[in-house]
């Protein structure tokens, strides 16, 4: 019976992989590397097996005219290195003309002196269904760029890599629709395309990322005239129905073999070159270079470490007090994570925060903070010193979360904390991402009795009227409205920002505060409380302690 079974199931996969043969979706070749014979059972060329019987033959009638010696060269690679197995991206012309793009993976058969494998038809189309000849799906391009370098490592060939993020790609999606999102991307990319040549490769990674390969230059000129191209016509709106739209774009480059000499670590150096960019600003581009590769290494020296933060009681929360702007009393504090690593030393939060919510770790970082928090508050309270509130810094990621409110009304419950002492400090991009849930959730905390406060308010891009919907009790004035508040032009400004706030009914946290003259200014401004230097840095668990028994 068993036997029996598995007769049916060999004739049904004969059966799948004859019907597959013949759609052109698979073939099977076997190429024998030392007499250069081929031996090919496929639907994908067009052309009959007598025709094409060896390598030259099959180079000769069916590799496109730009990857001829590229492909001779790759195969001359594995005849004298003979690895266990091969894997060859190609594009060829069928024997009626049509482009195609062909992965070819084979296994070595030593005995037989051949290489056995499976051909792929792995054409990417165009949205209307005709071939494309540059764009490819990722893994196709990592394969394709794995094969160039391969071949052109002796050749002394420089490349380049190069990242391109649309970073208003959510924004495009937020306000308009997928499919005009996608007409943009589409047109974008026709524009990059108008500037490659056709040995050059481009892949779209995600939503909003690209990667183009330039597989041959001899000036780095080269590099940046394409690059300014690029920028150039991101500069130009792109119509689609009626609507005319602006792409923000980040640019990230990195070179072979100058800065590494596999695709993996380039695209590390390229996407990092490229988030150095975007804090820059949009429509910045950067190469990586020997600046960037310390940041770089410091950088996966954080990633590495990260993990152990917590287990390895390497943080700590420092407590920076919120002063009544009259009576110089402590009013509030703002609880902050700091990270000292015994090798890398102090890490600033700005260095590890995005990437903690990138890896994953930002939740078990965020309740570390809030328990820690809530603990030391609780003990200070015991200890008869008063504050009306006490404020710690949440990631959206844990707002998000569906057990965020069950694990901090818990922590409330086990240290007899009251709840409103304690202040939510969130950002923008709460508001701005998932806002539905994001405004039920934090209507939620406000109905157990948490505060809520907007960090950054004045300095950011969301819409006012979008505010209105969350339940905000508190409004941060962020340090750069404050550090030029002297000059007439930013006296305004923050007057303005300050106004609006009161309008609005929100207790103000005037942050940045330095100076005595910037004091009394902003004294004037009618702020509810301010920190900054002035003050107080922010001070150990001891440290404020002291200052608040004192």
């Amino acid at each position: 019976m068993i036997d029996h079974q598995t007769e049916i199931d060999q004739n049904q996969m004969d059966r799948i992989i004859n019907q597959a043969i013949e759609k052109g979706e698979i073939g099977l070749l076997n190429w024998y590397y030392n007499s250069e014979k081929l031996e090919f059972v496929e639907g994908i060329t067009g052309y009959a097996p007598e025709l094409i019987n060896n390598l030259p033959d099959f180079v000769y009638h069916v590799i496109d005219e730009q990857d001829k010696d590229t492909i001779l060269r790759l195969f001359k690679r594995y005849q004298e290195r003979l690895p266990k197995s091969l894997e060859i991206t190609m594009r060829i012309r069928s024997k009626d003309g049509k482009f195609k793009q062909v992965l070819f993976r084979g296994e070595i058969d030593s005995e037989t002196q051949c290489y056995f494998g499976v051909l792929y038809n792995v054409t990417t189309t165009t949205y209307d269904g005709t071939p494309m000849k540059q764009m490819m799906g990722y893994r196709i391009f990592l394969a394709r760029v794995r094969n160039l370098m391969s071949a052109n490592q002796n050749n002394n060939t420089k490349s380049a890599l190069i990242g391109l993020s649309v970073t208003n790609y959510k924004s495009l999606i937020n306000n308009y629709r997928t499919n005009i999102t996608e007409e943009v991307m589409r047109s974008f990319t026709d524009r990059i395309l108008s500037h490659l040549k056709p040995v050059d490769e481009i892949s779209r990674f995600s939503d909003e990322l690209l990667f183009i390969w330039i597989n041959n230059y001899s000036e780095i000129k080269e590099i940046k005239d394409l690059i300014n191209c690029i920028l150039e016509d991101v500069g130009r709106e792109i119509p689609v129905e009626n609507v005319e739209i602006n792409l923000h774009l980040s640019i990230g480059v990195a070179l072979f073999p100058d800065d590494a000499q596999d695709i993996d670590t380039l695209i590390k150096y390229a996407d990092y070159a490229l988030v150095q960019a975007q804090s820059r600003g949009f429509n910045h581009s950067l190469f990586f270079d020997k600046e960037i590769s310390k940041a770089y290494h410091l950088y996966r020296s954080i990633e590495l470490a990260l993990p152990n933060a917590v287990k390895n009681n390497e943080l700590a929360v420092h407590y920076q007090p919120q002063m009544d702007p009259w009576t110089n009393q402590i009013i509030g504090i703002e609880a902050l994570v700091r990270w000292s690593h015994p090798e890398i030393g102090n890490i600033p939060p700005n260095s590890f925060i995005e990437l903690a919510e990138s890896k994953g770790y930002i939740h078990e970082i965020g309740y570390w903070v809030m328990e820690e928090t809530i603990k030391t508050a609780k003990e200070w309270l015991d200890d008869g010193y008063e504050f009306s509130t006490i404020s710690i810094n949440i990631s959206p990621l844990q707002i998000e979360q569906a057990t965020f409110r069950e694990e901090l009304l818990d922590l409330c419950e086990r240290y007899q904390m009251p709840k409103d002492k304690l202040e939510l400090e969130i950002t923008e991009g709460t508001l701005l991402e998932q806002v539905d849930q994001n405004v039920d959730n934090l209507k939620k905390l406000r109905a157990d009795h948490f505060k809520i406060a907007l960090d950054d308010f004045g300095t950011g891009y969301s819409n006012f009227s979008s505010v209105l919907n969350f339940p905000i009790t508190s409004v941060k004035i962020d340090k750069s409205m404050v550090d030029n508040v002297t000059e007439d032009r930013d006296f305004m400004v923050l007057s303005g920002v300050i106004a609006l706030a009161k309008s609005l009914n929100y207790q103000i946290v005037l942050e940045g505060v330095e100076t005595e003259e910037q004091l009394n200014i902003v004294r004037e401004l009618g702020c509810d409380r301010i920190q900054g230097f002035y003050f107080s840095r922010a001070l150990t668990k001891e440290a404020m302690a002291d200052m608040l028994h004192h």
